[in-house]
């Protein structure tokens, strides 16, 4: 499943995002991989990260693999700094996180 956003996520629309994000992701099948692609994104504020993290953790234990997608510097910057250690995968094409994905490394339940 693929999701392509662009705009703008801070506290004002955190509970849309979150919405949406939760509706793709039910809607993604296991084992799956789910890519939010936010390349077109103009501002991603940190609750924007945080709903990514805690859906990637929900995820996980269905068998889908979710990973953040941008060409923006800054996003990378960011997952590098003030995410690392999380379990989200981070490519800067979706092409990259499609060649990168291995269902066979999904933990099955």
């Amino acid at each position: 499943m693929l999701l392509r956003v662009g705009g703008e996520i801070d506290a004002a629309n955190r509970d849309t995002w979150q919405c949406l994000v939760d509706e793709v992701a039910a809607a993604t099948t296991a084992p799956g991989l789910l890519v939010v692609d936010t390349s077109g994104m103009d501002f991603m504020a940190s609750v924007a990260f945080r709903v990514l993290i805690e859906q990637s953790a929900r995820c996980r234990v269905r068998g889908i693999t979710l990973c953040l997608v941008s060409n923006q510097p800054i996003v990378a910057r960011i997952m590098g700094a003030a995410w690392a250690g999380v379990e989200l995968p981070f490519y800067q094409s979706v092409d990259a996180a499609l060649h990168d994905y291995r269902p066979s490394q999904l933990s099955r339940h």
